[in-house]
């Protein structure tokens, strides 16, 4: 949910100097141009956003004379878009922060969610409450909605422009946006009050099991109680925010229940929950091995280089550790955080940051065998208690 935490913003956008930040986009965007190594990806990223066009999430205004026709005495701030790579593929991101937006954004409270152990916790529950001489299975369902930033109105879209190099024609090319973009400090607030509305109708008027982590859902229930899955996107659909696919297990992001399904890159297994009413929940020790390989390299170099960097590294761990770290994970990657605002991939790293990734990678791997030390919990019915085998 949302707890309150006021966040002013640290600038006022209407008094920033428009005019200038203008020719800043233009000369930038010029200037990436001009290195013929970029060329290849530059064109990748016009593609993305010509899906966007087409899709209806974006419209081209062309070039700023004609981006400032269409705004009128209405004064605009664009974003430059940048390419983000996401499991192989181009991801159009919007940069809010070398544009001030996120530093101009006042946020009023702090996102709350679930963390990637829901599923096995609602197994448990669900012994607890039924009996532990009860029969039943249990399956987890996953959801996803896609282009789910745009999804959300936003009531000022002359701060949702963003500009880009058009490779074909060789000039800067604008384009206005449909709902938040991909960047943008207030859009994941912005987004998780429609995710919140769709779960919380969810639960208490059709009661199914299920939760949400900003666009992404789970519906882990018994065996039973089959066809929540279908129902929550039924309802999802009525709200006019649909899941991807048009039905159920169409889309690779629909996934159909099954007795092992992995929730925000947590694998989860109930094939002997039918037998034992236990739950097991894990991070695959691939990813755990990956992961300590990379942060061995960081603190090795003490640098960011030739890593995705800190802040895609501080969004690895989350999801990796927030089903069994919760307590301290936050507190323990501050200072990645800290590091991704304030300072480039190249720059040398400070001790607090290198203890702090020291500190992540000895609980992911055992420093002297390299071998993941993360394995999976069983949840057991009862009090809300969790071991590892």
């Amino acid at each position: 949910m949302f707890r309150a935490d006021w966040q002013p913003a640290a600038l006022d956008i209407d008094a920033l100097d428009h005019e200038t930040w203008h020719r800043d986009v233009d000369s930038q965007l010029r200037s990436g141009a001009r290195d013929a190594s970029r060329h290849a990806d530059l064109v990748t990223l016009y593609e993305r956003t010509m899906k966007e066009v087409k899709d209806g999430w974006a419209k081209s205004l062309g070039s700023l004379q004609d981006a400032k026709a269409f705004f009128g005495d209405q004064p605009f701030r664009e974003m430059i878009r940048f390419a983000v790579e996401q499991k192989g593929e181009i991801r159009p991101c919007d940069n809010g922060r070398s544009s001030l937006h996120n530093l101009a954004t006042t946020l009023q409270e702090r996102l709350v969610v679930d963390s990637a152990d829901f599923p096995a916790r609602a197994a448990a529950l669900y012994v607890e409450l039924l009996g532990k001489d009860r029969e039943f299975a249990f399956k987890l369902g996953t959801e996803d909605i896609a282009s789910a930033y745009r999804r959300m109105p936003c009531c000022e879209p002359w701060y949702t422009v963003f500009a880009q190099w058009n490779p074909h024609t060789g000039s800067v090319e604008y384009f206005r946006l449909q709902g938040f973009n991909f960047g943008l400090k207030s859009a994941p607030n912005a987004f998780n009050r429609l995710s919140v509305c769709i779960r919380e109708l969810a639960n208490r008027l059709l009661a199914v099991c299920c939760t949400s982590y900003v666009d992404d859902f789970c519906v882990p229930e018994p065996t039973f109680a089959a066809g929540g899955q279908q129902l929550l996107r039924d309802l999802a659909s009525l709200v006019g925010v649909p899941f991807a696919g048009t039905r159920l297990g169409e889309h690779r992001k629909s996934v159909v229940p099954a007795f092992a399904n992995p929730f925000l890159r947590v694998q989860h297994d109930f094939t002997p929950f039918e037998r034992l009413r236990l739950p097991y929940a894990g991070v695959s020790e691939s990813l755990v091995e990956k992961l300590g390989l990379s942060l061995g390299s960081i603190i090795e170099k003490r640098s960011f280089a030739g890593s995705a960097g800190p802040l895609k590294l501080a969004g690895q761990l989350q999801f990796s550790l927030s089903w069994c770290a919760r307590r301290f994970r936050r507190a323990a990657t501050q200072p990645i955080h800290r590091a991704g605002r304030a300072m480039g991939r190249h720059e040398t790293l400070d001790k607090v940051t290198v203890e702090a990734l020291r500190f992540l990678r000895d609980l992911l791997v055992d420093p002297v065998s390299k071998r993941p030390r993360l394995r999976p919990r069983t949840f057991e019915y009862g009090a809300r208690k969790s071991r590892t085998p």
